[in-house]
């Protein structure tokens, strides 16, 4: 039987990984005069991670199918303690670089255990309400995130977010181990049989999801400089502004449920969210509104993803059947790919008339994709 601290555990879990993969907007300018690069080139230290990530995940889920979801959270939480140790204590920008790796190996192997441990222990018409929940822990990182790392930046150094969550990601790890001692596997779930594929339906909604999440997580991470080039804001005031950001994913996970019933179906919840949260990207990278409607922009895009992301980890998780780890790994795995392709692009070219047409085209093509693949599903049904 679960236990009742698992929810919990789960939620202070993922909230350090919202830290550790978010807190980095304010600081590449801090970041890239500490080791003499240029902004641009400090984006490297996120889109090297989210190689990592994308490369390990598939291999990681499924291994995580196997061996047990506890296994691999202890596992990676304490992959997330060495990341924030060695990166503080780098001596150059290509062996922190390098160094990144490990905080996507630990991402890779954490968020889709988790995600998939819900998706086996709850039933059906609790699972997305569930993993919202555990998503409120990782929007309290995000919200967090930047104000701490600016906050610590300009007072203690560009180091000391990193030892920060090393140190916090140590005390969940010890929770873990308290919680789930003597929990090996998970699940009962039978065997894997090795080289069956994913149906086409499938494929197409992790290759959508890993489109418009990846390209809202890119346009966040972006969001410090493009407010620090166009209104001259310092270190610590872009990381209170990016908290509007995760104050908006918070409010999207506490109205998730409430809107699931109203909307009547997840998919009907998907497809609208996917719609307003695209039409906010484009506001805030024109820079309609100025300052305050920029501010708007973030926190109504933050809306829309704090109800997409449970939403379409449901539906995925659904639809993958006994390979949930699996498949939710696959699907991490395609959203940081395409944030390492596009973050280090959209980073050199910062100008509204370049970025606004082509994150515009690619929202478009991933919600238009999602809605046609569900469209099929529920017509077959």
């Amino acid at each position: 039987m679960i236990s009742p601290y698992t929810l919990p555990v789960l939620a202070f879990t993922v909230f350090f990984t919202g830290v550790t993969e978010f807190m980095v907007s304010p600081m590449l300018t801090p970041l890239a005069a500490a080791f003499d690069v240029t902004p641009a080139q400090a984006s490297w230290l996120i889109a090297v991670y989210t190689l990592s990530y994308a490369l390990a995940a598939p291999m990681l889920g499924r291994l995580s199918d196997r061996i047990g979801r506890y296994r691999m959270l202890r596992a990676a939480l304490l992959l997330f303690v060495a990341d924030g140790i060695a990166l503080a204590l780098a001596p150059c920008f290509s062996v922190a670089v390098g160094l990144r790796i490990l905080g996507g190996l630990a991402s890779a192997a954490l968020i889709p255990s988790v995600f998939a441990l819900i998706a086996e222990q709850f039933p059906h018409d609790r699972q997305a309400s569930a993993m919202g929940l555990v998503m409120m822990g990782m929007t309290a990182g995000i919200i967090s995130g930047p104000v701490i790392a600016g906050w610590l930046t300009v007072r203690c150094g560009w180091y000391a977010p990193f030892l920060l969550t090393a140190a916090g990601s140590l005390v969940m790890w010890i929770a873990c181990c308290f919680v789930f001692r003597g929990v090996s596997r998970v699940s009962s779930q039978p065997s894997i049989r090795p080289g069956k594929c994913y149906s086409p339906a499938l494929s197409g909604l992790i290759t959508a999801k890993g489109l418009w999440n990846g390209t809202a997580v890119v346009m966040f991470v972006l969001s410090g400089e493009l407010l620090r080039d166009r209104f001259g804001l310092n270190t610590e005031t872009i990381g209170f502004i990016s908290a509007i950001f995760g104050g908006g994913l918070l409010t999207g996970n506490l109205l998730m449920p409430l809107l699931r019933r109203l909307s009547g179906t997840d998919t009907r919840l998907l497809l609208i969210s996917l719609i307003v949260m695209s039409v906010m990207i484009a506001g805030f990278i024109s820079g309609t509104g100025g300052l305050p409607g920029m501010m708007l922009w973030m926190l109504l895009q933050g809306c829309a993803l704090g109800i997409a992301a449970p939403v379409s980890t449901a539906i995925i998780a659904e639809h993958a059947g006994i390979r949930k780890g699996e498949a939710l790994a696959l699907s991490e795995s395609m959203n940081n790919l395409n944030i390492f392709i596009l973050l280090p692009v959209a980073a050199a070219h910062q100008d509204s008339q370049i970025l606004l047409p082509a994150v515009t085209a690619l929202l478009f093509c991933a919600t238009a994709l999602t809605w046609c693949i569900l469209s099929a599903i529920y017509c077959k049904k």
